[in-house]
This record gives C-alpha cells, sequence and structure tokens, in this order.
C-alpha cells in the first residue's frame, strides 16, 4: 500500500477537502498538547480512506524514525503540493507548527470553496459546448446522408461550400475511428505536453488571453496569491 500511494494520484474526488481536514485535526491535537508522533498515530487510526491511512502510516514512521514532517510529506507531491510542505518547513523552523497548520487549512477551505465556484460558473459553457460538438456530429452523419442523396437525384450542379460539406460527411462517415483515435491522441499529448515547465508556461499563456476565461482565471490567481501573505 506504501508503494502504490506514492506513485498514484489521489483519484478520490474528496482528497483535497479530507487533506485539509486532517491538516485542521493535526493543529488541533498539537495545539492541545499532543506530540507529533501521537497526533500522526491519532489521525492514521481515524482517517476512512486506505490510500491516505497508508500515506499517514508512512509519515508517522518516518518522523518517529527522525525525519521532519516537511520533508516526509515532500515524497508524496500529489497529495500535498509544494506549497503546503513549504509552509509545513517553515513552521517546524520557526516552532509554530500548530500555526501554520491552522493556516494551511483555512487556505486550503477557502479555495476548495472558490473553485467549486468556478466550476459551477464553467459548467454551462463547456455543457453547451459539448451538445453543440454532439449535434454537429450527428447533422454530419444523420442528415447531410440524406441531403446528399436528394441532391445526387436531382443532379444539381452545388456550390463549393456544400460539396465541401457533402464531403466533410462522408469522410466522417467513413472513417470515424480515425477521429476517434486521432482525439485520443490529441489528448493524451496535449497532457504530455502539460505536463512540461514549457507546455505549462505556454498554456497557462494561452488561457490567461482567452476572452472570459482569462480573466476569471487571473482573478482566481490574484486571489490565491493574495490569501498566501495573510
Amino acid at each position: 500500500l506504501r508503494s502504490t500511494s506514492r506513485e498514484l494520484p489521489f483519484a478520490d474526488e474528496g482528497a483535497p477537502k479530507m487533506v485539509a481536514q486532517t491538516t485542521r485535526l493535526l493543529g488541533t491535537l498539537l495545539g492541545s498538547g499532543v506530540t507529533l508522533p501521537e497526533s500522526l498515530a491519532a489521525l492514521t487510526e481515524q482517517v476512512e480512506s486506505p490510500r491516505f491511512t497508508g500515506i499517514l502510516s508512512s509519515i508517522s514512521e518516518k518522523v518517529n524514525q527522525g525525519s521532519s514532517l516537511g520533508d516526509t510529506m515532500a515524497e508524496y507531491p500529489k497529495v500535498f503540493p509544494k506549497l503546503y510542505t513549504n509552509m509545513i518547513r517553515a513552521g517546524e523552523a520557526s516552532g509554530s507548527l500548530e500555526t501554520v497548520l491552522f493556516r494551511l487549512a483555512e487556505f486550503m477551505e477557502k479555495e476548495l470553496e472558490i473553485r467549486s465556484k468556478v466550476n459551477s460558473a464553467l459548467f454551462y459553457p463547456i455543457l453547451l459546448g459539448f451538445l453543440g460538438v454532439v449535434l454537429v456530429i450527428v447533422l454530419m452523419v444523420a442528415i447531410v446522408p440524406k441531403l446528399t442523396n436528394m441532391f445526387d437525384s436531382m443532379a444539381a450542379d452545388l456550390p463549393w461550400n456544400t460539396k465541401l460539406l457533402i464531403w466533410m460527411s462522408d469522410t466522417l462517415s467513413s472513417y470515424w475511428y480515425l477521429f476517434v483515435l486521432a482525439t485520443v491522441f490529441s489528448v493524451w499529448a496535449f497532457r504530455k505536453w502539460r505536463s512540461t515547465d514549457t507546455g505549462r508556461r505556454q498554456g497557462d499563456g494561452i488561457l490567461l488571453r482567452l476572452p472570459v476565461m482569462g480573466d476569471l482565471l487571473r482573478k482566481v490567481a490574484i486571489s490565491r496569491f493574495s490569501r498566501t501573505l495573510e
């Protein structure tokens, strides 16, 4: 369990909320005078997620062996982001770990709230775009071929844009599997590109230049940056 938990991302949708709750509980235990190893052991017994339990158990074991909490958490970057572990290290160095834990929990809870609002705001545009794509595919596969048969029976001289539409419909109907493979490959290549530093920088620049979404993402980033300075 411990070996797989380090390699696999957190698949649970409630994982960030779980981390925020665990962070607040850890701060409460430390503020009550419970030692860090005892606090981690108590949290390990209370967590319901088997994967998160394995992670906390591994962290507790390494802390008992003398490792710092921040360095141990940094071994799980998909669960504890870099900002999180750096603040933990700062709290350990300054002797105010419980204060840092409370601020981290509050920061994560506010970020989850903002993320929920952003997802709600983007849900309808994404849904409309998806429905638009589905509608175009249905028209190209089901409706246009019927019109093509009608034009063929009339032997009419069609304009170039109508011929282009018919050609696109025939291509999509005959080679749909190639479009599916191309879509899957494009998604894979895009995710691979976005995983690089250049891809993240260029991709974020493109997103920030979008008419409506760019302004929304910029405000979210500014809000997140400002909360770290509180």
